[in-house]
């Protein structure tokens, strides 16, 4: 309570300060009744937003939140100078200036990468950190990495789509490099210097004279041989003549190198085969007399190597 003089002519008077209001004159019907009134703002700034919240009342206490601004930049922190970094610019630690300045990022220095046997160079820009290649291994680099080099893939055997894509294929083959075909599976290759040939089997093909049929050219010594056998069961024509091989059975093949013909049945007959422009016929006679074994059937296994 304020403090008086004593006595009934004791007065006390109050003054008011800043912010702060008085009313009533003290008495019991008029006690005296102090008000405050306080304001608080913020003002924001390129670095950082503030903001006030609350009602200054034990229940709701003033809190004052601080976020960075959108427009803060690094360069605000006291202790880093980089207003404007370079793009690609790293910080680094500056003793001189005791702040984080903007720099080129630098390599490793010399030795300061380790690594094995397969890796050679340090990470310097003097010595750049690069495969080990081993080239009488078969193992290079080039300009689309590490790869085999082409003396190691003409040692493979190398696999192509087609004949087509065989014969542009780089690297070009060596002699007696193998390739195969995933158009005709099961076949391998070699190259002989020229061309692509069938690797040869356990024996010599000696081949003297001409082919028993040709449909694209000769036989030349060394290609692929095809092995046909063939039942046939049909009838002789009105002169006795009948397929042994027609066009949809040499579909894909030069032509014929050889042939032979066992005849069965219950009437004994002989076949006489011939080259017959696209196929290969034969004339069929009665073995007892030697007429013509006409419109009859005919039954028997072919055996002919085609090329």
């Amino acid at each position: 309570m304020p403090n008086c003089c004593g006595g009934a002519s004791c007065a006390c008077k109050i003054n008011a300060g800043e912010g702060i209001g008085i009313s009533g004159s003290g008495s019991t019907q008029d006690p005296f009744v102090v008000t405050s009134e306080r304001e608080f703002t913020v003002a924001d700034n390129s670095v950082f937003n503030l903001t006030i919240t609350g009602q200054g009342t034990a229940a709701d206490p003033w809190v004052m939140t601080v976020q960075y601004a959108a427009t803060a930049k690094l360069d605000d922190i006291p202790d880093v100078n980089a207003p404007t970094p370079p793009n690609g610019y790293v910080l680094t630690w500056q003793t001189s200036s005791s702040t984080w300045i903007a720099s080129p990022p630098t390599t490793a220095p010399t030795g300061a990468v380790s690594h094995d046997n397969s890796l050679q160079g340090d990470g310097s820009v003097g010595a750049p950190l690069n495969v080990k290649t081993d080239t009488a291994r078969g193992i290079q680099t080039t300009v689309d990495g590490v790869g085999l080099t082409d003396s190691a893939i003409n040692q493979l055997n190398r696999k192509f789509s087609d004949a087509v894509a065989r014969e542009t294929a780089l690297p070009a083959p060596d002699t007696n490099t193998l390739s195969t075909l995933v158009s005709d599976p099961g076949r391998v290759d070699y190259f002989d210097g020229t061309t692509w040939r069938p690797v040869k089997g356990d024996y010599n093909r000696l081949v003297i004279g001409g082919e028993f049929l040709a449909l694209s050219g000769s036989y030349d010594g060394e290609g692929r041989l095809t092995q046909i056998i063939k039942q046939i069961n049909t009838n002789s024509d009105g002169v006795g003549m009948f397929d042994l091989l027609d066009p949809t059975d040499l579909a894909g093949f030069g032509g014929v190198l050889s042939i032979a013909f066992q005849e069965t049945g219950e009437v004994a007959f002989q076949a006489m085969p011939f080259a017959n422009t696209d196929r290969v016929s034969s004339l069929a006679y009665f073995t007892s007399d030697g007429s013509l074994f006409a419109g009859l059937p005919i039954t028997g296994t072919l055996l002919a190597w085609a090329y």
